[in-house]
């Protein structure tokens, strides 16, 4: 399918996330001429195909940016603070070593059907995130509408990217 598909629909389809590592300067490229202004990647080292310095420097020569994802299991949101720490010292850790600019959010994956009773352990999660990050860089939600809205509301985000999937 190709995008124009979906600019019909009047969605502003800009961005893009994968766990495929783009190899060469022509796809970057190609996704910039495709209108695509964001590509998100993720920068776990645990994960498939982390986030290189490499990557970075072919999106930014494309004109395209590259915003931050961090998930290792889909259910580390409901383990609470001490969760949130061990992952956020590690995202921060590793957004350093690739010269990510300070303040930029890295986005923490939510993306389940999440209820209102697992709510509280989503907060707590978050926080931890928070704490752990020191103000270097500012913590995102990659999630359901109404977590992101929720936990945006409760000021524990900076910025959140909603995933169709569960909203």
């Amino acid at each position: 399918m190709r995008l124009e598909n979906f600019k019909d629909s009047g969605l502003p389809l800009n961005a893009v996330d994968t766990v495929v590592k783009l190899r060469e300067q022509k796809y970057a490229d190609a996704l910039a001429a495709n209108g695509v202004e964001v590509i998100a990647r993720y920068i776990n080292p645990e994960g498939r195909n982390p986030l290189t310095l490499d990557e970075v420097e072919m999106f930014s020569r494309a004109g395209v940016r590259a915003m931050m994802i961090y998930q290792v299991n889909k259910d580390d949101p409901y383990k609470g603070y001490d969760k949130g720490i061990e992952l956020g010292t590690k995202a921060l850790k590793y957004a350093s070593d690739l010269g990510a600019p300070e303040g930029m959010p890295i986005f923490f994956c939510c993306d389940c059907n999440n209820r209102p009773e697992s709510l509280n352990s989503i907060v707590e999660f978050i926080q931890g995130v928070r704490d752990s990050m020191q103000g270097k860089y500012g913590v995102g939600l990659y999630g359901g509408f109404y977590t992101c809205e929720a936990m945006y509301n409760l000021g524990l985000l900076d910025a959140y990217w909603q995933c169709w999937g569960y909203s």
